[in-house]
């Protein structure tokens, strides 16, 4: 997944790295991840199967084989960050490993101080909202990983080092590697941009967003079954990450309420040009939490791991037009919004008062 940055909002973009492999030596690499139904490409229905084409058309970093993956490959020791011809600053706990270059002003490594700090501060609010965090223990002992380049460009060569493209990346703030594969869902690891660090940049914008975020496609993923005739549309994935990381208050303006009215059908994906999927989405999973509570919340996306989010909504809300009741919300929040803004606050009252 990518967090890319623009004038009002960021934007996400998924970047799902799929490992498609044989079951031969299963048993060897799906230990820690065995209770969850392992992955077998010949298997899959076709329409996962296309699905699963297109996230590698639309993306030149995917990368598709079908050799067994190494056992040890599980191991942090193989991370990019250790290699030992170019090795990374790093802090480890037993959840994450944080991989940064330290410099004389010691700025990275508070950098990633705040970044360890924040990754394990966000575990009780993805365990709550996705039904399970996703612990080392369920992924064959592997730790997550997040990488800081201090660098504007040593983003693109850090993916470049991973194996992916960097084409295309400009703009891109965040993105989380993913290996889909029968053993388990294998995160290569997360990269975050060095502009999320700066100070003057906006909340919706800076690492306080970007790494939850990540962090709730790293969760999501993980706990997708891929065997089910599920789909996880582009709402469900990016409005439950920005949900995740508290990238709140992007629907306030009729034009934007009226384009989710016209355009967001709960049951397809949301319009991709207009990156709808991420503050419309963020938008209704703020709504069903408010209106259903927290809960509810944690039941759709549980149901969204084994079914397509159309029955998904059927069974977590049965009767309900989640759709009508949504923009109705939105409407009447705009207008409660106005209502405050056209209205005088008390100081204003008193001193026309004082001015009679």
């Amino acid at each position: 997944m990518m967090i890319k940055k623009n004038k009002t909002y960021s934007q996400f973009i998924v970047m799902v790295v799929i490992l498609l492999l044989s079951s031969v030596g299963v048993g060897a690499v799906y230990k820690a991840a065995r209770n969850r139904p392992p992955v077998v490409y010949d298997k899959l229905s076709p329409d996962v199967i296309a699905r699963l084409n297109k996230l590698k058309l639309l993306h030149g970093g995917s990368l598709f084989t079908d050799a067994p993956i190494d056992p040890e490959k599980w191991d942090n020791k193989y991370d990019l960050g250790q290699n030992a011809n170019d090795p990374w600053d790093k802090l480890e706990d037993s959840n994450f490993i944080i991989y940064y270059r330290n410099d004389v002003s010691g700025k990275w490594k508070n950098n990633a101080e705040l970044t360890l700090k924040l990754a394990n501060k966000s575990i009780s609010d993805l365990a709550r909202i996705f039904g399970k965090y996703i612990y080392p223990k369920d992924v064959n002992y592997r730790k997550l990983a997040i990488y800081l380049p201090p660098t504007s460009n040593g983003f693109e060569k850090t993916l470049e080092q991973m194996g992916h493209k960097p084409e295309g990346m400009s703009g891109v703030i965040g993105i989380t590697l993913t290996l889909i594969s029968p053993s388990g869902v294998y995160t290569d690891g997360i990269v975050i941009r060095s502009t999320t660090y700066d100070p003057s940049m906006s909340f919706n914008n800076s690492y306080k967003v970007t790494v939850p975020h990540e962090m709730g496609h790293y969760v999501y993923m993980s706990l997708y079954d891929f065997n089910q005739e599920a789909h996880p549309l582009n709402w469900v994935v990016e409005g439950i990450a920005d949900h995740v990381a508290s990238r709140s208050d992007q629907v306030k303006d009729a034009a934007r309420i009226e384009f989710i009215d016209r355009n967001c059908s709960l049951v397809t994906d949301f319009p991709e040009e207009t990156n709808s999927m991420y503050w419309a989405g963020e938008s209704f999973f703020r709504f069903m939490s408010d209106s259903y509570g927290r809960q509810s919340v944690t039941d759709f996306i549980k149901n969204t791991y084994k079914m397509h989010a159309s029955d998904a909504l059927e069974q977590t809300f049965t009767g309900h037009d989640m759709k009508e009741e949504w923009v109705k919300a939105l409407k009447k929040g705009a207008q409660a919004d106005e209502m405050d803004v056209n209205m005088p606050d008390e100081d204003d009252a008193l001193a026309t008062n004082d001015d009679n």
